[in-house]
């Protein structure tokens, strides 16, 4: 070729790769196209071989089509891969030389680049996912955080089991999501491993527990088999590990009809830092064919729809299983033959922790005194028999396993010298050989304190066994730690040193311990200013709970625009808030809008604001990008108690627990505000002096509804509520000021001071919000302890010097006839009491006196009259607000008799209520003839 056709050549189109090769492949000539491609200058293409950027698989057929041309043929076309700067891009390729030249024109041009297309679908895939799974993630927050919420809080046994059953269901349900969403993050290379310290076995006993209600609803029950001899402490990826645990589980129990599924973990091989941890996952389920057996990994069903088709199902875990292993650069094997059960294998090499942490709230027990001791076993189950024998093997003691009552018996006659001091059964002990077997050990002269303990992973009565003569009952499967724990506390009744009570569970562990828990961090940020900015109602109300329970004072923004609003409004009264946990999507202005405002008003007004983000998008990039919008740092929903206390310890971890003072316009008494809130005069006036005396400010609000009003707009260091007022109670109003998301004081403490403080009333008052109670009558004394409990900073005035109080016998229990009532002889008036309201200062004493004075005949008045129509709510109130009042000033026993009458109008007695009244009547009077005769000039220096 000479140069003029070459010019020619190369002049002819610039966009596509253009250049000259010899028979060997080596470029010496190639146009601009090449070096914009391949990112290469052509001062480093030229002299090289065209094969070193096509892709090693396509070398051959490369070859192949330049070989052609030396067969006398021209032009020969082929595809392949070029090497392109960023990726594999598909070519067709144009090999074409003149008959008689030795050079070959090279002409390529791209193909529609697949790998290309598919990298955009699964880039639209994922996006779409992502958006799919803050929907739907964004509700299952509100539902997963709000249950959690719930389970912190005091439940009944079955509260808190229906609430655990509630949680796990949304739990799965997320789990299908993240299922979704993780072939997403797999396709995309997005998805990250989180290695974190755990407890393997601890992880494999939750997910049986978990997955054993819809085994037991089949008839067969979830086995787990740990060694004993295995590691138990290990890091990984925890989450990763129960997602792949539950996959298979589920697997396994929607092909099994009989039988059993069996969690095996054991240690294959160990070194000093790591251990090669194998985990088996066997059913006795309808199996799969051989022929099936090298597909399964990577197909979507465990078998065909021909051989078995009402068992049809996606697989979708089943293929996540399996790349989240190859993820930890695990393996995992199946075997399994058709009606015959499978075997799913997985083998994961996974660090040992440094140590072993230690686990409570079962504390792993001295085993020494069980060594050599004889246990009995009676199972119908040849592996549940197995598995308990290799556990109490490795604690040394001596057992004997048989499948029915009969050989027991068998085996307990000839026990000889060594009999067994334990017998560890299953439901077998239930039927008539049971029985006779329970008899048998009465009459045992050898060993006639046997214990009986249960094994059972169906639900029994704890006193039906007790009947039964049963000494423990445990649910399966069982950690080898509670076992073990079990087995010492037995021992020890066995041998009179423990008194002899009924074992479970729940009386081994914590009462904590008995379902999940969700632990608050030791430390309080105590009225700690946080902004919380969420669109949507239930997860800022989750949000919002979370913090409170953290001690934070949070103040609410339904978006961006209006958490400007509140910087601006805020920072000019009180200060910046010491944290933002800011939503991402959001109307108006969303969470990256701003965060970018906030950035701004930052720089101008030097200072930084710490923003949260708090986001329902969970794809990998998401972080970054709230870090790139000037966000500090990223908390994915559902949010929980311990990421939201991590994030405050992160960036808080320097806050100091202080009371709060947003009002400016405090006077001396700054830091010491109260509000008092109470209708009944007589107790607010000596409330009000006692507080004063402890150099408190008092504001005072006559019912709840005006307490809440006031806690919009000012804020206080301490609430004490009345309980019974009309227009609104302390209860409600106490609900009202916790949630209402104007209030200034929602964590501020909240004492009740009610004269009604029986146990029930009390759990009432604290499931309701209220930290605590302040019994009726109020004494300076308990006010200053009060106050210092709640306020320490303060330096409370020394109190006045106090004689001990008068009990009142008859509020120590519940009266249920009040017609049979006894009523105690009391002091008409009790002049230490006075003494004590008055603060020492008569003034202060007269002006209480002749308020009760005044206000005491209009009160019986008015309860007569409520009396008489049957007005229950009112007649209740009054003759509450006359105990208080009659206790608090030392009358007492008008106030005896004013607690007997509310007593009565509770239990609808009304013909004893009145009778009660009438002689409140005559009690007044007494009282008033016993004033007159006071010298009250000289009453404060009397002893």
């Amino acid at each position: 070729m000479n140069n003029f056709d070459i010019n020619r050549f190369f002049s002819q189109c610039s966009n596509v790769l253009l250049g000259v090769i010899n028979e060997q492949g080596i470029l010496s000539q190639v146009n601009r196209a090449f070096e914009i491609i391949l990112s290469v200058e052509s001062k480093r293409l030229l002299g090289n071989s065209l094969l070193d950027w096509i892709h090693p698989e396509d070398h051959l057929v490369t070859l192949q089509a330049l070989r052609q041309l030396n067969k006398n043929c021209h032009t020969v076309m082929v595809e392949n891969r070029l090497q392109t700067s960023t990726r594999y891009i598909r070519y067709a390729w144009t090999f074409h030389r003149k008959e008689f030249d030795s050079m070959i024109y090279v002409i390529a041009n791209p193909i529609i680049p697949h790998c290309y297309v598919r990298e955009t679908a699964t880039h639209a895939k994922s996006h779409f996912l992502a958006n799919m799974s803050h929907e739907i993630r964004t509700p299952m927050n509100g539902v997963i955080s709000m249950i959690e919420l719930l389970l912190n809080t005091t439940l009944t046994g079955k509260q808190k089991e229906y609430g655990e059953l509630i949680h796990h269901s949304a739990e799965v349900l997320q789990s299908l999501v993240n299922n979704i969403l993780d072939f997403a993050k797999i396709e995309a290379n997005k998805l990250i491993l989180e290695p974190i310290p755990f407890n393997l076995e601890t992880a494999a006993l939750e997910i049986a527990r978990f997955l054993s209600t819809t085994a037991r609803k089949k008839g067969f029950e979830i086995i787990v088999r740990y060694a004993p001899d295995a590691p138990r402490y290990l890091t990984g990826d925890v989450g990763r590990i129960r997602q792949i645990l539950t996959n298979l589980i589920d697997n396994a129990i929607r092909f099994t009809e009989t039988g059993h599924v069996m969690i095996d973990v054991s240690c294959e091989a160990h070194s000093n830092d790591a251990a090669n941890m194998v985990i088996s996952i066997k059913d006795t389920g309808v199996g799969m064919p051989e022929d099936k057996l090298e597909a399964i990994l990577g197909q979507l069903s465990q078998t065909e729809p021909f051989t078995i088709q009402q068992l049809e199902k996606t697989g979708l875990g089943l293929a996540i299983s399996h790349q989240l292993v190859k993820m930890m650069w695990g393996s995992m094997t199946v075997k399994s033959q058709l009606y015959q059960g499978s075997v799913f294998t997985f083998t994961l090499w996974l660090p040992l922790t440094e140590s072993e942490p230690i686990e409570l709230p079962l504390l792993l027990p001295d085993l020494t005194p069980l060594n050599q001791t004889h246990v009995l076993i009676i199972g119908d189950n040849l592996v549940n028999r197995y598995i308990l024998t290799e556990q109490l093997e490795s604690m040394k003691m001596r057992c004997f396993a048989v499948d029915n009552t009969t050989t027991a018996l068998t085996v307990l006659n000839k026990a000889g010298n060594t009999p067994y001091w334990l017998i560890i059964t299953d439901d077998l002990m239930l039927d008539a050989s049971g029985e006779q077997l329970r008899q048998q050990l009465k009459q045992q002269t050898k060993c006639p304190q046997t214990l009986l303990m249960m094994l059972s992973s169906t639900e029994q009565h704890n006193a039906e066994l007790q009947q039964l003569g049963f000494t423990a009952y445990l649910i399966k499967p069982l950690s080898l730690s509670q076992l073990q724990k079990a087995l010492i506390t037995l021992w020890q009744i066995y041998n009179q040193e423990y008194p002899l009570t009924f074992v479970t569970l729940e009386s081994l562990e914590d009462q904590a311990a008995k379902v999940r828990q969700f632990e608050r961090t030791k430390k309080n940020y105590h009225n700690m200013p946080v902004l919380l900015v969420e669109d949507n109602e239930v997860n800022r109300m989750v949000a919002f709970n979370m913090l409170d329970q953290l001690g934070c004072q949070v103040t609410e923004a339904i978006d961006g625009q209006e958490a400007i609003e509140l910087l601006d409004k805020r920072e000019v009264a009180y200060g910046a808030f010491s944290m933002i946990f800011m939503d991402i999507k959001m109307p108006r202005i969303n969470g990256f809008e701003a965060t970018h405002l906030i950035r701004q008003r930052d720089q101008k007004n030097g200072q930084h604001h710490v923003i949260v983000a708090m986001t329902a998008n969970a794809m990998q990039g998401d972080a970054e990008l709230c870090l790139d919008a000037g966000m500090d740092d990223y908390i994915s929903k559902p949010i929980t108690l311990e990421r939201v206390a991590d994030m405050l310890e992160k960036y808080c971890h320097t806050y100091t627990s202080s009371a709060f003072k947003p009002d400016k316009t405090k006077d001396s008494t700054h830091g010491k505000r109260t509000l008092l809130v109470e209708d009944n005069q007589i107790n607010c006036m000596v409330a009000s002096n006692i507080l004063k005396n402890l150099d408190c400010h008092v504001d005072v609000a006559v019912n709840g509804k005006e307490a809440v009003d006031i806690c919009t707009q000012r804020y206080y260091d301490l609430i004490l509520m009345d309980i019974q007022m009309p227009v609104m109670d302390g209860v409600e109003a106490t609900r009202q000021i916790r949630h209402n998301r104007n209030s200034l004081n929602r964590k501020i403490p909240i004492v009740a001071v009610t004269a009604n403080v029986m146990p029930a009333d009390v759990e009432y008052y604290l499931a309701n919000g209220i930290d605590e109670y302040l019994s009726k009558p109020i004494s300076i004394e308990n006010m200053r302890v009060m106050l210092e409990r709640y306020m320490p900073h303060l330096s409370l005035s020394q109190p006045y010097e106090i004689t001990e109080e008068t009990s009142f016998s008859t509020e120590d229990t519940l009266i249920n006839n009040t017609s049979k009532a006894i009523i105690p002889n009391l002091p008409t008036f009790d002049a230490n009491q006075a003494k004590q309201i008055s603060i020492n200062n008569i003034n202060i004493l007269k002006k209480i006196i002749n308020k009760m004075s005044e206000d005491a005949p209009k009160q019986l008045e008015k309860l007569s009259i409520a009396l008489q129509t049957q007005d229950i709510e009112t007649a209740e109130r009054l003759a509450h607000s006359l105990k208080g009042s009659a206790r608090s000033i030392g009358a007492l026993q008008l106030g005896e008799l004013a607690f007997l009458t509310e007593q009565a109008i509770k239990a609808k007695e009304f013909i004893q209520a009145n009778q009660y009244t009438k002689e409140m009547l005559q009690e007044f009077e007494q009282l008033k003839n016993t004033w007159a005769k006071i010298d009250w000039n000289s009453f404060l220096q009397d002893n």
